[in-house]
């Protein structure tokens, strides 16, 4: 399963402006050792025997980091981040159109996993920002006919 979800993972990384994704296959593992740190992946194979399922629980549930971050206390839910760099564009500056594009590109390829029993929860400022834009967008359209019918309606009376 990690192999398959570093392969999936990777349609992530194919995104425009995406510099980079981290999910608990290829989250930073720190082991101390007699030269001090070693630097691994949290998940290097997925197990195929129940004693390698058990100490893979155990390494990932050795960080408290990392439990309720990168995977749910019962080990059915993972987290996936998309790293966003939009080159040439200070961090004040406005990049709608460029979160759209990754907000809509991702919902594209999270809707085909959707379709295989699968359900997910996009979070984050990018995300926030595009479905307040969208939600704005359509509110503006139900709500400027019915302000000029209101207005066409006083007018009306008052004369």
């Amino acid at each position: 399963m990690a192999d398959l979800e570093r392969k999936e993972y990777k349609k992530f990384e194919d995104i425009k402006y995406v510099e980079s994704v981290t999910s608990v296959v290829n989250a930073p593992y720190l082991v101390g050792d007699e030269f001090g740190f070693e630097t691994s992946d949290l998940v290097d194979e997925m197990p195929e025997t129940e004693e390698d399922e058990l100490a893979l629980k155990e390494k990932l549930t050795s960080w408290e980091l990392y439990k309720g971050n990168f995977f749910s206390n019962d080990f059915k839910k993972t987290m996936l981040t998309l790293d966003i760099s939009v080159p040439g564009v200070e961090a004040d500056d406005s990049i709608d159109a460029q979160m759209e594009e990754v907000y809509f590109e991702t919902t594209k390829i999270l809707k085909d996993y959707e379709n295989q029993g699968n359900s997910f929860h996009l979070a984050g400022m990018p995300s926030f920002l595009v479905v307040m834009a969208k939600s704005l967008r359509q509110d503006m359209m139900r709500l400027i006919p019915f302000v000029v019918i209101i207005l066409l309606g006083v007018l009306f009376l008052s004369f």
